[in-house]
This record gives C-alpha cells, sequence and structure tokens, in this order.
C-alpha cells in the first residue's frame, strides 16, 4: 500500500557533508550541541520555571 502523501515524494542523493555548511548529528562538536541543543526538563512541582532555568544555567 503506498501513501497518497508518498506518491510524489523526492529523494534527494546520499551525498556527503560538508563540514562547512554542517554536521552528521551523531558527529556534532560539543561546542555545536552547547549553542544549538535544547533540554527538555520535566520540571517538579514547587519551584518556578525562572528558578530552574537558573539552575540549569548553573550547571551547565
Amino acid at each position: 500500500m503506498i501513501l497518497p502523501q508518498l506518491e510524489n515524494l523526492v529523494k534527494v542523493g546520499d551525498d556527503i557533508t560538508n563540514d562547512n555548511y554542517g554536521h552528521y548529528p551523531d558527529r556534532r562538536p560539543i561546542e555545536s550541541l552547547m549553542y544549538y541543543g535544547l533540554v527538555l526538563l520535566d520540571k517538579p512541582a514547587g519551584p518556578t520555571s525562572h528558578e530552574v532555568v537558573a539552575w540549569v544555567k548553573r550547571i551547565l
């Protein structure tokens, strides 16, 4: 079964990524991860989100 939205799917080649324009996700340098990364956090009840942000900033 082919899904209708995939009928016109265009496959981009399996070219190698030029490090001047980005990195493979599993090969990103730590500096890039720290600058562009996200921290997903399940905040406990009690402290405000501003407090939790301050704690995480101090840790990182």
